[in-house]
């Protein structure tokens, strides 16, 4: 059995299933902008919209990454260094 194989594709599906999620609570609180913060300019909406896309952005990418690079930081350690 090729345990990197096995591995990442547990890691794929994990990802897909958080980006889900991170995707659907981005969805839910999208509409909040435009009922309450309302304003004819438009500035603080765009600002708003700004600041929670990059924290969406942060909520979906960054659990992914760190457990993609722990998975590699323990197979490295249990295999050793490949020369």
């Amino acid at each position: 059995m090729n345990w990197s194989r096995v591995l990442l594709g547990i890691w794929l599906v994990l990802t897909i299933g958080w980006l889900g999620i991170a995707g659907y609570d981005l969805y839910m609180r999208w509409p909040e902008y435009y009922v309450f913060y309302k304003r004819p300019d438009g500035l603080l909406i765009g600002a708003m919209v700004r600041k929670d896309l990059t924290e969406s952005l942060g909520f979906a990418l960054v659990p992914p990454i760190v457990l993609l690079l722990f998975g590699w930081a323990v197979l490295w350690s249990v295999r050793g260094p490949r020369r």
